[in-house]
């Protein structure tokens, strides 16, 4: 009896050192694609081909499977599809993700508001109404929630960054001096989004 527990109990052990070691080699492969993916992104910055960045899209879509660096992953795709111009597809891709999938909650609707913003370009007036949508969707956030030191400037670079498509240089310039007033703590970050 006592030899066939410790037969079970090395069977066990066994099972489960070789699960762990197949999950290991799955996670490496993974962040070796991905690794991969990014060098054919931004491996050399004066150059994108596109069967660069077919490739690292290729290679993302293997990656998303990956728990551990999804939203790594996640920012990589979107990176790509907005180079790519696939502006429906980012549409699509980020309609069948959660808002945990990404870094912060907001960050989904902003993504998808931008894609579907890049996607009517040429028509300034419908473009510019939804980069007001996401700016006051944006700013009701920082407002609404209580959010960490670090989401507070990721979603302050955001904004500023939307704003950027459709406010001058001067109103800009002029809210970052309202914010100031508003955080004094924060002066020197608001002072680097000034343009």
């Amino acid at each position: 009896m006592p030899y066939i527990k410790y037969l079970l109990y090395t069977l066990f052990f066994s099972m489960f050192f070789i699960f762990c070691n197949q999950q290991s080699e799955k996670k490496l492969k993974c962040l070796k694609k991905f690794q991969h993916a990014i060098q054919l992104t931004y491996g050399n910055q004066f150059v994108s081909s596109k069967s660069n960045l077919d490739s690292a899209f290729f290679l993302t879509n293997e990656c998303l499977q990956c728990d551990e660096i999804k939203k790594a992953v996640i920012d990589l795709k979107v990176t790509l599809l907005t180079s790519m111009k696939r502006y429906d597809d980012g549409v699509k891709f980020t309609d069948s993700l959660t808002d945990d999938d990404f870094t912060y909650p907001y960050k989904k609707i902003i993504i998808t508001d931008n894609f579907r913003a890049l996607a009517i370009c040429n028509d300034t007036l419908s473009r510019n109404a939804i980069y007001h949508k996401m700016t006051n969707n944006l700013e009701k956030y920082i407002k609404d929630k209580t959010i960490s030191n670090k989401e507070f400037e990721e979603a302050y670079l955001d904004l500023y960054h939307i704003k950027q498509n459709y406010e001058s240089k001067e109103q800009i310039n002029t809210d970052i001096k309202g914010l100031i007033k508003t955080y004094p703590n924060k002066e020197s970050f608001f002072n680097y989004l000034k343009m």
